[in-house]
């Protein structure tokens, strides 16, 4: 099993925070960066091959020891084109993934490793508790997570403004088994390249699981988690922040 963490982003809604580093170089409390935090995460759950995809200030990374994949398009890309650029591992080995502007527990991705399925996320059952920390209104930047008693998902990524379309709050945590990788591949190859620009990961999954044949389970967490967007979350987040 090998680790990714997606750190191509520059985060322009931190404005001057990330003018000369990427938002994964953003200092915690303990001195740490939250790209440091998480690969100290990988190697906390015995995953000793990792894999970073850079892009803005690549340079400013400390990628000693670490695989790179370079999305040399980050400016005019997102996410999604981030995990293909390290599709010579996705084919090859089941991978954890890993958002780089989140913080969470390492035991977050234990629950990841030791999950079924091709393909499996990872959802906060506590997410109106973090957004009442981010947000006046909880419901205003959240969207739909439903999943079924088979704990496959069934709905992601649709703007929402009802309690009951969400069942959880997805971190960006994601394991994908070489089986897993062909059926994302074999539906990218269904999309023109118009449309695959236009999609983020999640909006990718909810076009995944149309398809009958195509599922995705989810598995719960409920500890340490919080995602920097703005320099108010990352305020927040040096506010609350347990290590």
């Amino acid at each position: 099993m090998r680790g990714i963490i997606l750190a191509a982003g520059r985060g322009r809604r931190l404005g001057k925070l990330t003018s000369n580093k990427p938002k994964c170089l953003l200092e915690l409390n303990n001195g740490e960066t939250l790209f440091s935090a998480n690969v100290k995460n990988f190697k906390r759950n015995n995953i000793k091959k990792i894999g970073v995809v850079v892009g803005y200030k690549k340079n400013k990374l400390p990628t000693a020891g670490l695989k790179k994949f370079n999305n040399s398009n980050w400016k005019n890309s997102n996410i999604l084109k981030s995990l293909l650029c390290s599709k010579s591992w996705l084919k090859k080995y089941t991978c954890l993934i890993s958002y780089s502007d989140i913080f969470y527990d390492y035991k977050a991705l234990k629950i990841l490793k030791e999950s079924k399925g091709e393909i499996n996320i990872l959802y906060h059952v506590n997410w109106e508790n973090i957004w009442k920390k981010r947000f006046k209104n909880p419901l205003c930047d959240l969207e739909t997570f439903k999943f079924n008693k088979k704990k496959e998902l069934t709905e992601i990524g649709k703007k929402t403004i009802k309690k009951n379309d969400i069942q959880g709050q997805y971190l960006g945590l994601i394991k994908i088994t070489p089986k897993g990788w062909q059926g994302i591949v074999k539906t990218i190859d269904k999309l023109s390249y118009k449309e695959l620009k236009k999609m983020d990961i999640t909006s990718f999954f909810s076009f995944f699981i149309k398809n009958e044949n195509n599922k995705i389970n989810v598995s719960k967490y409920s500890g340490n988690w919080f995602e920097i967007d703005n320099s108010k979350d990352y305020k927040i987040l040096k506010k609350n922040e347990k290590n």
